[in-house]
């Protein structure tokens, strides 16, 4: 009887799971949400790839267009796959606090301590942070060695990254750290600048997102072009 019961209330609960994604789903609102979502995943990889080349033919003085950002449409699957290949290897370079974070169950089991759990939990999570970073600095160069070399295969752009930044991460996290920082400062003034005007507010809002987002693409560029050249030294 009580397993019945049991089965009864686990069947219960993925239909009403189900019932919930199916309302979800057939409200219009929903739908064009994850329609959107899923074209922007599509098409970011392929747009930021033509960015990052108009970006290095702008730093070498080279002639760039409005098109010279869709100069990579030809590349489309090369640049999700990049994009996704990168996002693997660095959820395989976190398996370890993954590992740590979930290692915290059975020795609560074992221990009966609930600060087990909560120790695993947040030296897992620092785990995850720290390795994480270091698997994207490790493949932050990826996207601009294919966008200038446009026959470049998927893995020897990522090899060829992690060249480039072999003893070089330090120089751009200083770089990220003063990104982050001015971003700060900017977010603060726009803040402020809400209490008084909301429309002027949301016009600078908008306005230090394409100038920051112009600046770090450049910076990035310029990072990339100062030392691709010698990805063995240093």
């Amino acid at each position: 009887m009580s397993a019945g019961g049991s089965g009864n209330t686990v069947s219960d609960l993925l239909n009403d799971v189900v019932a919930v994604l199916y309302a979800a789903l057939a409200n219009d609102g929903v739908r064009v949400a994850l329609g959107v979502t899923a074209l922007s995943f599509l098409i970011t990889p392929f747009l930021s790839l033509g960015e990052s080349v108009a970006v290095l033919r702008l730093l070498r003085k080279e002639t760039i267009s409005a098109s010279t950002v869709l100069c990579r449409a030809g590349s489309f699957l090369k640049a999700l796959g990049l994009r996704l290949y990168m996002v693997l290897r660095i959820l395989l370079w976190m398996l370890p606090g993954t590992a740590v974070m979930y290692a915290g169950i059975p020795l609560l089991i074992w221990t009966r301590q609930t600060m087990v759990l909560y120790l695993c939990y947040f030296a897992g999570m620092g785990l995850m942070t720290v390795l994480g970073l270091r698997a994207a600095m490790h493949y932050s160069m990826a996207e601009l060695l294919l966008a200038d070399h446009a026959d470049a295969r998927i893995r020897d752009c990522l090899h060829d990254s992690v060249l480039i930044m072999r003893r070089r991460k330090r120089y751009l996290a200083a770089l990220y750290v003063f990104f982050i920082a001015v971003w700060i400062v900017l977010d603060t003034v726009v803040s402020m600048l809400s209490g008084v005007s909301y429309v002027l507010a949301l016009v600078l809002q908008m306005a230090a997102d394409l100038v920051f987002g112009l600046y770090l693409a450049t910076t990035l560029g310029a990072f990339y072009l100062h030392y691709e050249k010698e990805p063995m030294q240093m």
